[in-house]
């Protein structure tokens, strides 16, 4: 299994092992990933887990960017608790 082909799965585990839920997978093609706290019923992450998935690539390039995107919101969500909070950020 070449480098890219493990980005998926590699990513997959990091996810698992950060609090998300796998609630759906077509093993050897994709993992469907609930947020932390969530049943998936408002949104889930499809991460691609091999090369025959379609666009994996770009697909795996869209859950990486939804991820940074989630990690700023996140981010500012602490710094505004924090401020609310009276604590120097």
């Amino acid at each position: 299994m070449s480098e890219v082909e493990n980005d998926g799965e590699r990513l997959v585990a990091a996810l698992t092992t950060a609090g998300f839920t796998v609630v759906g997978q077509r093993t050897g093609l994709y993992a469907r990933l609930a947020w932390p706290g969530r049943d998936g019923r408002d949104g889930t992450l499809v991460v691609p887990v091999g090369v025959e998935y379609a666009d994996y690539r770009e697909s795996l390039a869209e859950v990486m960017g939804e991820l940074e995107y989630a990690a700023r919101r996140g981010e500012a969500a602490r710094k505004a608790l924090n401020l609310f909070d009276g604590e120097a950020s």
